[in-house]
């Protein structure tokens, strides 16, 4: 039952424990991180390995090892999304 209300909201539990586990070992290797910064690093892992684990699966790897390496990179590649869009445009405006 509770399988069936998971997936009825988008969300399976396999992939996000998977990100989870890449996200938490990408904290713990970084130098001096706050808990903000393992705490931000475990649940954006599991929350992209979530969405973007079965769209990499096409390449016929694993979609559990999708969902770690996901969500290992997953805080770099959130970082660099919001750099590009909250960043580009306020450097544009500062050139005008």
């Amino acid at each position: 039952m509770s399988d069936d209300f998971f997936s009825l909201l988008g969300l399976n539990i396999k992939l996000i424990v998977a990100g989870f586990s890449g996200g938490l070992i990408k904290a713990f290797s970084l130098k001096r991180a706050s808990s903000w910064t393992i705490l931000g690093s475990v649940v954006s892992g599991g929350v992209l390995a979530n969405y973007l684990s079965p769209i990499l699966n096409g390449f016929g790897t694993p979609p559990l090892l999708w969902a770690f390496l996901v969500g290992y990179g997953g805080t770099e590649l959130c970082r660099r999304c919001f750099e590009k869009i909250f960043e580009e445009p306020n450097r544009k405006r500062k050139n005008d």
